[in-house]
């Protein structure tokens, strides 16, 4: 159990930290080689201060580096073309719609296989 609370409080974290370092990887006109440390929005940063002292709390097991860790653990998935492609899309579809919901961007990252469509899935297991 207190592994999973882990790995979800690293997930949150890097879900909070990607924006940061996507704006970044675009300001460097899509070059993901960026050195740390980099900026970080405010409120992204404070909640995941808060995510590192509650996992330090609960666990002596956490790396001390946490902020950085996850920075570049962002930035490697970052530099995998297909995800930096599919923010790209997303992006444009925000731009060109000037909203998206939820089946838009679903939409977007089954078109770009990072999400499958389960019903699909199921019917074709069921044959």
């Amino acid at each position: 159990m207190k592994l999973e609370a882990i790995e979800a409080g690293q997930k949150i974290a890097r879900i909070y930290l990607g924006g940061s370092v996507a704006a970044a990887v675009y300001n460097n006109d899509g070059n993901y080689r960026i050195p740390l440390p980099m900026q970080i929005d405010v409120t992204d940063l404070f909640m995941v201060e808060f995510i590192n002292q509650v996992l330090k709390e609960s666990s002596a097991d956490i790396d001390d580096p946490f902020i950085e860790y996850n920075l570049q653990d962002a930035l490697y998935t970052l530099a995998n073309p297909n995800y930096w492609n599919t923010i790209e899309d997303l992006a444009k579809r925000l731009l060109d719609a000037n909203e998206l919901n939820r089946n838009d961007i679903e939409e977007c990252l089954e078109d770009h296989g990072i999400l499958y469509d389960e019903s699909a899935m199921d019917v074709n297991m069921k044959m």
